[in-house]
């Protein structure tokens, strides 16, 4: 049973090997006091953004990788290891005036989730009423770190918000309205409204109107 008696939200991931882990962890520890629960952006994802630029970004035919993550000697890693490091950074190439993302790996992630999920709820590890949640970075948080100016941003966050769009869609259809609590992580777009006017370049328009139309938008 939970020791936890206070209202809980969760923000970020939680540090286990699979969604089932996290899932039987939190169920048991902190089911009665959420009321919802994600699967702790495990693996891949547990890198936030990074997951994004190593799985959709690198490599595709629309744009040329500037930068990535290295070691010490010069040999290239997948993943920043910490806060300062270079990470990845891509060119929209020359030419190029539209880029399709055919899926960013997020509602796939969900629907295997979920079907873990509903399991442990039905033999009690997960209370009865806590709903599952999907976290998904919005428009600015999962691009414009990506890109080094506003040119290449206003193709690269199209592209990446007409991709998030479908994947809500795609969750959608594969959990109810009613069982489901999306959380847009919006850590970027609080960092650049503290550092508005303090960096090399920022997209047009007002921090807030952007992040306004992008939720509206999605």
């Amino acid at each position: 049973m939970s020791r936890v008696q206070q209202p809980i939200v969760l923000v970020g991931s939680v540090p286990g090997e699979n969604a089932e882990e996290v899932l039987r962890l939190c169920g048991g520890e902190i089911g009665n006091a959420v009321t919802s629960l994600s699967d702790g952006e495990t693996g891949n994802r547990s890198q936030w953004i990074q997951c994004l630029a190593v799985d959709i970004y690198h490599g595709h035919e629309a744009l040329e990788t500037i930068q990535r993550p290295m070691f010490a000697d010069g040999t290239e890693k997948w993943h920043n290891e910490a806060y300062g490091e270079k990470g990845w950074q891509f060119k929209v190439k020359e030419g190029v005036t539209e880029i399709h993302f055919s899926h960013l790996g997020y509602a796939a992630a969900a629907k295997d989730s979920y079907a873990k999920f509903t399991e442990l709820r039905t033999t009690g590890v997960i209370p009865e009423g806590v709903r599952f949640q999907v976290s998904l970075p919005l428009t600015e948080s999962g691009s414009r770190l990506f890109v080094t100016n506003d040119a290449d941003y206003q193709i690269f966050s199209r592209a990446f918000e007409e991709a998030l769009i479908r994947e809500v869609e795609e969750i959608l259809k594969t959990i109810p309205a009613h069982d489901l609590l999306i959380q847009w992580d919006l850590a970027l777009e609080v960092l650049f409204i503290v550092l508005e006017g303090k960096t090399p370049w920022s997209p047009a328009g007002t921090t807030n109107d952007r992040y306004f139309a992008s939720l509206a938008r999605t």
